[in-house]
């Protein structure tokens, strides 16, 4: 028989301006409640997966603790030409607050942040004490970053952080980074680059615990445009409140492309072109770890913003002993080096149509078997008051002697029922946990800044032993209550 908990759990949320340009939040037992539930992704890779902040009290001010140009959130649409390396050596990742090893919710207890400009400088100040769980201790976790600008469009910086939220031990972490922008090399075209250096300390690790990076890029509206990156991650670099999904490497990695604006076509708009390598090596061996050649045969945009590329990827993988990447779908990959090919397309269609398309596939080797991949993606917006969109991630994979097949679905739903009342709800489900997740927020907002919502998370999971059919595991309702105080 199932239990059931009651629990009120009071929180304070308090935003200050200090000045003008300075701000100041103070955030005492949070409550993140209203906030929006991860999307569901397999873990059917080699590497870390990346959940991009989607809470509010960190992503004030978000772009102040960013540093050295790497990508803070899920893609590179900020990137600079030529960066390769992703999310790996990102100094500060907020998403490791509040949450153990295993992805389950921690308490914070408390929390401050101070950040904004005061002259040339960019400054940022964010304090957490994160409560106890399972054997970790409460802790507490500090970030500074400060930066100042230089030339006429560049940027110093630097950033410590301070504590590890997922350990008793002791961490921190220094880096200090160069941004160069110069946009006066003629019509549609500029110079981009950056430079970090970091350095992680960790208790019980001496020695091998640097990562820095080195990039150049020259974007431009039409003609060519290209960029390259130099990036070195020891072994025993670990940003405890940080990202690195790859330790131990070196990358190299680049790209070259053209585009063409046409001026009298009814229809299309750009036509471009492009290559883009990225070739991680192991420190210790020099042997590669990862190698991507992707080709971009022709990608075509419309004056509307419709948009389709095809295109043509070579990958080679150095497997080494233990790793797994498809284990979770019983297949097993002998360790070893592995090259093969991919081909593959991308369409989606403008953003401001009622119906919306987006339909990404590919297919091809995938270390020593087969694997093809399509995940469509159908949204309907009839009116300003409602919007649904389904979508579908759909693999099969063909190794020597096994084949497997993932699914994984999700319905999204938007109403506003009138300028109060609004309804979000979301349902996720795939074949492998055979897991459905139900996350609805209801949302009454008074007035600016005064809001009550009701949060219902439900979770199935399928039972194939009795009868084939899902049966719940947890239920969770929660009311948040926000009232804003102006003075």
């Amino acid at each position: 028989m199932g239990s059931s908990d009651t629990e009120l759990k009071p929180s304070l949320d308090l935003s200050y301006k200090l000045t003008p340009s300075i701000n100041g939040l103070l955030t005492i037992n949070t409550d993140f409640a209203a906030t929006e539930v991860d999307g569901r992704q397999l873990d059917l890779q080699r590497f870390s997966l990346f959940f991009p902040e989607k809470r509010s009290f960190f992503l004030t001010d978000f772009d102040i603790f960013q540093f050295g140009g790497v990508a803070g959130g899920g893609g590179f649409r900020n990137r600079t030409t030529g960066m390769r390396s992703g999310t790996n050596g990102l100094a500060f990742f907020s998403r490791r607050i509040g949450l153990s090893g295993s992805r389950e919710p921690v308490d914070i207890i408390a929390g401050a942040k101070v950040s904004g400009r005061i002259g040339d400088y960019d400054f940022g100040t964010l304090y957490i004490r994160q409560d106890e769980f399972e054997d970790v201790a409460a802790s507490d976790l500090l970030v500074g970053r400060v930066s100042r600008g230089i030339l006429e469009e560049s940027s110093v910086g630097a950033i410590f952080t301070y504590g590890d939220p997922v350990s008793d031990l002791d961490s921190n972490l220094a880096g200090v980074d160069f941004l160069y922008r110069n946009t006066r090399l003629g019509t549609n075209r500029s110079m981009l680059g950056n430079f970090w250096l970091q350095k992680s300390s960790n208790e019980g690790i001496d020695g091998d615990d640097l990562a820095w990076s080195a990039t150049v890029g020259f974007p431009s509206q039409t003609g060519f445009e290209a960029g390259a990156q130099i990036q070195e991650v020891q072994a025993n670099f670990d940003p405890a409140l940080g990202f690195a999904s790859r330790t131990g490497v070196r990358l190299y990695g680049g790209e070259l492309g053209y585009r063409t604006v046409l001026k009298g076509d009814s229809f299309v708009r750009e036509i471009s072109h492009g290559m883009e390598l990225a070739r991680w090596e192991f420190l210790d061996t020099g042997q590669v770890q990862s190698q991507e050649i992707m080709t971009d045969i022709i990608s075509i945009r419309s004056r509307a913003g419709d948009f389709a590329r095809i295109a043509y990827r070579f990958q080679k993988e150095g497997l080494l002993p233990g790793e797994q990447p498809l284990d979770d779908i019983g297949i097993i990959i002998p360790a070893g080096e592995y090259s093969f090919e991919r081909y593959g397309g991308f369409i989606r269609t403008a953003g401001f149509r009622k119906w919306t398309v987006r339909i990404r596939f590919e297919d091809g080797g995938w270390f020593n078997g087969d694997r093809f991949n399509i995940s469509p993606e159908i949204g309907w917006t009839p009116n300003e008051h409602f919007n649904v969109t389904f979508r579908l991630d759909y693999n099969k994979f063909d190794f020597p002697g096994v084949s497997a097949i993932t699914r994984q679905i999700t319905l999204e739903n938007e109403v506003s029922f009138d300028a109060k009342w609004s309804l979000v709800t979301l349902a996720q489900y795939d074949n492998i946990s055979d897991d459905i997740g139900i996350n609805a927020r209801l949302r009454y907002n008074l007035s600016a800044g005064q809001d009550v919502w009701f949060v219902i998370n439900h979770n199935m999971v399928r039972d194939r032993l009795i009868e084939d059919r899902f049966r719940s595991t947890q239920s969770v309702a929660a009311v948040k209550i926000r009232y804003t105080f102006r003075y």
